[in-house]
């Protein structure tokens, strides 16, 4: 049973002008050569080549249009993952200490989004988009930050659900 769930798109603004760039300049080219039979430059990519290249940026393009940050609590765990991009990270909600709502800096913080790093802090980062989260302190010591556009309502689930989570 699922207490709490929240998912986040990867993609950004800046980032779906990033993808439209090559895609459109890949179709162009097809419709360039295989439509209107006028290979570009000096050196044309056969149709059946530039097919495959074409289709396999299309499905390049789905697959990373569908990367999303999935969070889930249940009621002994805590998920966290990118699906599709890389494995779900697992935190027993006994080895958490402490769970709080914060605002962070992601680019500063975290030098952006998605799996990161913080040797300062000893801080792993899971975001997408928005600059707030849950800080969660373990029973090891580590630090886990989990970005969340209702970081209140996640940090209440954590609490509510175990004893030993108190609010810091």
């Amino acid at each position: 049973m699922v207490l709490y769930r929240e998912v986040q798109r990867v993609l950004q603004p800046w980032l779906t002008v990033l993808l439209a760039a090559p895609v459109g300049i890949v179709l162009f080219g097809l419709y360039q050569q295989v439509v209107l039979g006028r290979p570009w430059g000096n050196h044309p990519v056969s149709n059946r080549a530039f097919l495959l290249i074409a289709g396999a940026l299309c499905l390049f393009v789905v697959w990373f249009l569908n990367v999303r940050l999935v969070t889930e609590v249940y009621p002994d765990t805590l998920v966290i993952g990118f699906p599709l991009l890389w494995p779900s990270r697992r935190i027993p909600l006994s080895d958490i200490l402490s769970a709080r709502a914060k605002t962070y800096r992601p680019i500063a913080d975290y030098g952006g989004r998605g799996i990161r790093w913080n040797l300062f802090t000893s801080t792993k980062a899971y975001t997408a988009e928005g600059n707030r989260g849950v800080m969660l302190r373990l029973v090891d010591g580590r630090n886990v930050l989990v970005g969340s556009h209702t970081p209140e309502e996640l940090e209440l689930v954590l609490v509510s659900r175990t004893p030993q989570i108190a609010p810091a």
